[in-house]
């Protein structure tokens, strides 16, 4: 059996959020001075919410604003978004109980209505002791009796896909107050042009063929794409005239070291836990393309309008394919997608068994297809 292939997946049409009648009441005066909004903590579930974000934005009146709740380590993402976001409220420990301080914050924003895009019933309460008057946000972990409004949890199926995108789960919230279906597009970002690069990174940057590989996943092993299979991919793009570089946390350092071993050093540089996430996302906005797992750096790419492809394993791509110009590339298992940290048969299949020239061939056709339409424009 060969690999399936999909390309520039259709999102909102293909997987949407089940239909529901519900809608959000809010009166003009029910707003205060705007809306809050409790982001995911996972960068990639704060990324697919950008899209219902964009939407609250527009539904606000004129005079209101908006305001994020998230993990401090996403600043940049919303600071990139001054279009949308008109505050950030930082969370040091995003799985703990608010501070005081983090609550007075809150309350002198004086928003009228909160959303949670988390299912937290501790975060729905922190909310609630903030003084926001009117939750909104999906009916989870028995917090129904402190949201105003509410959306029904659709059930997470096991060893299924689920066929049900997570951006159009976060959308839904939007749509109940009376928001236009989604379009499938993601937002525009501002990138800061002060955000300076490592010494290190910057000549890699300026290169005009340059891959970005991202070879971990802070969700577990079962999900990562063999090493061995991204050093030769890596040692393919530097053959072809290309520059690569492996960026993720510290503590996928020593992956990064594996993929781009015995590599010439003046092509490929290991950038694992050398740059922020202000800083990760202006070396994304150089590349030309990106090989990655399913994680938050895949998400990012895509938002920022790079072209790539990942292998989809033990995820359910239904529900966080990226959203943007990407190839997704299945292998043929009946496991998949098992939604585990490692792999529960021992075999890794899903994974091991996808050859790197079949991620190659897919990473040729975008890079052609991105330098066609780079001479057309």
């Amino acid at each position: 059996m060969q690999a399936q292939i999909i390309r520039h997946l259709d999102i909102p049409g293909v997987y949407p959020a089940p239909q529901s009648d519900v809608r959000f009441d809010v009166a003009k005066s029910d707003w205060r001075n705007g809306i809050i909004v409790r982001m995911p903590n996972h960068l990639g579930d704060a990324i697919m919410a950008l899209p219902a974000l964009a939407a609250f934005k527009q539904a606000l009146p004129k005079y209101c604003a908006l305001a994020v709740i998230a993990p401090a380590g996403q600043k940049p993402l919303y600071r990139a978004l001054p279009q949308i976001v008109d505050q950030v409220i930082a969370l040091d420990a995003p799985h703990k109980f608010w501070s005081d301080k983090i609550r007075h914050k809150i309350r002198v924003f004086r928003a009228g209505v909160g959303v949670l895009f988390n299912n937290s019933f501790r975060d729905a309460l922190m909310m609630k002791f903030a003084r926001i008057p009117r939750l909104f946000g999906y009916d989870a972990r028995c917090r129904k009796l402190l949201l105003a409004g509410s959306l029904p949890l659709p059930e997470r199926p096991r060893h299924v896909a689920m066929k049900i995108h997570q951006a159009n789960l976060y959308y839904a919230l939007a749509e109940a107050f009376g928001a236009a279906p989604w379009d499938g597009k993601m937002v525009g970002f501002q990138l800061d042009p002060a955000v300076t690069l490592p010494e290190t990174l910057i000549p890699f940057a300026e290169k005009r063929n340059l891959l970005i590989l991202a070879s971990g996943a802070a969700y577990g092993a079962a999900k990562r794409y063999g090493a061995d299979a991204y050093h030769v991919i890596a040692e393919k793009w530097i053959q072809s005239g290309g520059a690569v570089v492996a960026v993720g946390s510290s503590g996928e350092a020593a992956i990064g070291d594996e993929v781009l071993a015995h590599l010439p050093k003046r092509a490929a540089v290991n950038a694992c836990g050398k740059t922020d996430l202000a800083q990760l996302m202006k070396l994304l906005s150089c590349a030309r393309v990106a090989v990655c797992n399913d994680s938050g750096t895949m998400h990012l790419a895509a938002a920022l309008g790079v072209p790539g492809a990942t292998v989809f394993g033990p995820t359910d791509y239904t529900s966080t394919a990226p959203i943007g110009e990407w190839s997704l590339i299945l292998s043929p298992t009946e496991c998949a997608p098992c939604l585990r940290r490692t792999c529960p048969l021992k075999h890794h299949m899903c994974m091991t068994q996808m050859p790197p020239e079949t991620v190659w061939e897919e990473l040729l056709l975008l890079a052609n297809a991105t330098s066609e339409k780079a001479e057309r424009n």
